[in-house]
């Protein structure tokens, strides 16, 4: 172990994206997103054997994009069987929270979001007592009508603005 990498006798099964050398897989992708007819495309084998690098690796090297849907938490039932409608919400849930939600306002899925507003309020609790302290510094400059720029004005407007609209 003299500057390189640490050697092991176990070997990783997390996916690659160098996984299609010879571009066999790739050319097969390729041919089934190219024609129209094609609807459906599954890679299929048992774990570990490669398919995430398979996807990883086309994902890698095309001008595509891809949304990564995962299926590995449905139970079977006492009969052996999976719901299929669970099975379809739960693609749909992930195909719609991975798309921008202003593209689907009509969707009955509701997306968790952080408000904007707490972000307004830090800003101008942060920001007041330093305006307190110019404009308190400022006073007699502010209270001479000669003197009165339009940047304080445009200043004094901004601070009310943000108040009014903080919550």
């Amino acid at each position: 172990m003299s500057g390189g990498k640490e050697t092991s006798i176990f070997t990783d099964l997390t996916p690659t994206d160098d996984a299609d050398r010879d571009g066999c897989y790739s050319k097969a992708l390729s041919f089934a997103f190219e024609d129209p007819r094609i609807k459906n495309i599954a890679l299929t084998g048992p774990y570990g054997s490669g398919k995430s690098s398979i996807i990883r690796t086309y994902e890698k090297n095309s001008s595509y994009q891809f949304l990564n849907i995962s299926l590995a938490s449905f139970k079977e039932d006492n009969n052996g069987s999976i719901d299929t409608s669970l099975i379809e919400r739960s693609i749909l849930q992930q195909m719609l929270y991975g798309a921008d939600a202003n593209k689907l306002p009509y969707s009955r899925f509701k997306r968790i979001s952080t408000p904007t507003w707490p972000l307004l309020k830090a800003m101008l609790l942060v920001l007041w007592p330093i305006i307190l302290f110019f404009l308190y510094h400022s006073r007699n400059e502010l209270l001479n009508i000669e003197s009165f720029s339009l940047t304080w004005f445009f200043c004094i407007l901004l601070i009310e603005y943000a108040i009014l609209h903080a919550d």
